[in-house]
């Protein structure tokens, strides 16, 4: 379980394929890494993750590995397996080395909860359409898949690359297309299906404290995000569902 507040950010040092994925390693804040135990939960620009453990990055292997963010005394390296089905369905699959990613360990007990209930399962991922800055104040607005729509009210809550943010506007679909954007390999079907159906939109406001501390700054029109809606939205229409259901069959 996640809040949706990001504590720290991370730099993807390396990645490598496997039989059935891939392992990736990430840079982070020693002390958020270090509250981190081998198979704890970690939120991974929203994904949840298992940690395969934890080891020290030395100073001198910044310049080594070319990486952009100065030093401190010494960092640490998280590592992750990231299955087949995490890269089709998110876009980890896409990520490189030195992009930067948003880290949230699992929420404990006692921590305050800033956000709202996250489970880090991505719902789908959006593209963002727009951009645009009114009175210090940035806004974006993001295409999602239909099937996502009826869970985005405005005022209600929305993850966004592990990021909680409050929907400022929302949209059913337009059945336009989306814009276009490189997709990781392997999911032409999702842009195919996605076209079929119309996408939908919703719009959020983003702080300055939440551009300077997540990777949302760094985010372009075009760009795929992780989308992960209200899980009590979810529960919520389930519930009602079946409810309606069992009264119709009497």
């Amino acid at each position: 379980m996640f809040t949706g507040i990001i504590q720290a950010t991370g730099t993807v040092v390396k990645t490598q394929k496997t039989k059935h994925g891939r392992f990736i390693k990430i840079k982070t804040d020693p002390k958020i890494a270090r509250t981190i135990p081998e198979g704890g939960s970690v939120a991974i620009d929203g994904v949840c993750l298992t940690s395969l453990g934890s080891r020290r990055l030395q100073p001198a292997q910044y310049k080594e590995r070319k990486l952009k963010l100065a030093p401190t005394r010494h960092s640490e390296l998280l590592t992750f397996e990231l299955m087949d089905s995490t890269l089709k369905r998110t876009t980890l699959g896409a990520r490189k080395v030195g992009d930067r990613v948003n880290v949230e360990p699992a929420l404990t007990m006692g921590q305050p909860l800033g956000g709202h209930f996250i489970s880090g399962h991505v719902d789908g991922m959006g593209v963002v359409r727009k951009i645009s800055t009114r009175w210090h104040t940035r806004y974006m607005v993001i295409d999602v898949p239909r099937a996502l729509t009826r869970y985005l009210v405005p005022q209600g809550s929305v993850v966004v690359n592990g990021v909680s943010l409050t929907i400022v506007e929302a949209k059913p679909p337009l059945n336009l297309p989306l814009t276009p954007t490189p997709l990781p390999q392997g999911e032409g079907r999702v842009r195919e299906k996605w076209e079929k159906e119309g996408v939908g939109w919703f719009s959020v406001a983003l702080t300055s404290y939440t551009l300077k501390h997540t990777n949302l700054a760094e985010l372009k029109k075009a760009d795929r995000v992780n989308i992960e809606v209200d899980m009590l939205a979810k529960y919520m229409l389930q519930f009602l569902n079946n409810y309606e259901i069992r009264n119709h069959r009497r």
